[in-house]
């Protein structure tokens, strides 16, 4: 992760979220951060980010699933999905938190 890099997070009206970062220089990271879920969340989320070839980021202190885009709407309709498909929830309902 670069210091200083921008950055969006996605908050859900139920206290969930997810994120991006990236700059032009790497591809968007679409961020799931793991200690927001429970059991249930955990395991939609391995088979959604598994079956997208994304990974579980080890890094200090947050666990993560993560995958990388070249494309915004791409990364932008996963984010949307992540809602759907790991949280149950709707897309209606979110805020964004920039950095800039």
């Amino acid at each position: 992760d670069e210091e200083g890099a921008p950055f969006v997070i996605l908050n859900h009206a139920g206290g969930k979220f997810t994120q991006f970062a990236g700059s032009s220089r790497k591809p968007l990271m679409l961020d799931l951060p793991t200690q927001q879920l429970s059991p249930e969340d955990l395991e939609r989320a391995k088979a959604f980010f598994g079956g997208r070839g994304g990974n579980l980021g080890i890094n200090p202190g947050v666990d993560s699933y993560q995958l990388f885009f070249d494309n915004p709407d791409a990364a932008a309709m996963a984010a949307i999905e992540v809602f759907k498909s790991v949280f149950l929830l709707q897309a209606n309902g979110i805020t964004i938190e920039t950095s800039w």
